[in-house]
């Protein structure tokens, strides 16, 4: 009898498999995946470890994401918001856990791998949009905000990636065809584009700085309907001019202004000199 040859077989790797609004996740078994599960947990305490610790992690190991891995990371952390609720026990989990999100993207080492994480937020709140009910709408939108206000602090402190910042803003949440989509995220941004801008450069902002940040609205402006475009004018435009423009900008034509008054001034002593003299000359006359 012959003997009977052994088949090896070959050991396929177990995935993990997370089931959460608007889809699922599968992938190997490796740490990103594993803060994914953590961030998507239905434990409070597990969740907000996982977040607190994230930015360490991104600290040592986020230059090693690749888009498909931070969208897959985003999916967690968007559950993670989705979770958050406000409750006795925890009044401001809410507000919290949109800041903690929000103030991840300084803690990577690369700038790239900064706007990697701001792209990819983008991108997964676009997608995960409409999967979203009506109670929650609101802390989705705290998110929003948060995330529009780091980006430019991040800006401020990169500006050598304000035109890349552009470019995702004009790419995802400013772009036309993503608005007739889901219009509610293109207005919340413009409605609080400014005031954020504001909150984050303050009122010493380096002009080339926030002529920068502000490109991308100016470029979006003629591709929207008129609502929208008042919209810009009247939350971003006017505002700008008639608040937010930086004194330092107007210096330079404050001190044209402030020469040509002074000339005005010396001029006029003169003539009242002349004037008096006159007087004088002609009540000496009259003596």
């Amino acid at each position: 009898m012959g003997m009977k040859k052994k088949i090896k077989r070959l050991k396929v790797p177990k995935t993990t498999s997370l089931i959460i609004p608007g889809g699922s996740i599968k992938s190997n078994r490796q740490e990103s995946d594993s803060y994914t599960k953590r961030l998507a947990s239905n434990d409070f305490d597990v969740r907000m470890e996982a977040l607190t610790n994230l930015g360490s992690h991104f600290a040592k190991k986020g230059d090693q994401y690749d888009h498909t891995k931070m969208l897959v990371l985003w999916k967690g952390l968007y559950y993670c918001m989705w979770m958050s609720d406000k409750t006795f026990a925890y009044p401001f989990e809410q507000m919290e856990c949109a800041e903690k999100i929000a103030a991840h993207t300084h803690k990577f080492t690369n700038p790239q791998s900064s706007l990697l994480y701001l792209r990819c937020y983008f991108d997964t709140a676009l997608r995960e949009w409409l999967n979203i009910d009506r109670q929650r709408v609101d802390k989705f939108l705290t998110l929003n905000r948060n995330m529009l206000h780091q980006a430019f602090v991040f800006a401020s402190k990169h500006p050598e990636c304000i035109e890349d910042l552009g470019n995702i803003l004009l790419e995802i949440p400013l772009n036309i065809a993503n608005y007739d989509q889901i219009p509610s995220i293109t207005k919340h941004i413009f409605d609080n584009y400014l005031q954020e801008l504001y909150n984050a450069l303050g009122t010493d902002a380096n002009p080339d700085v926030l002529f920068g940040l502000l490109k991308p609205v100016f470029l979006s402006y003629p591709h929207f309907s008129a609502d929208i475009q008042n919209i810009i004018s009247n939350d971003i435009t006017i505002p700008l001019v008639t608040e937010y423009v930086p004194p330092h900008l107007l210096e330079s034509d404050s001190e044209g202004d402030g020469e040509d008054g002074e000339d005005e001034e010396e001029s006029e002593p003169e003539y009242e000199g002349d004037e008096v003299s006159d007087q004088e000359n002609m009540s000496g006359e009259n003596e």
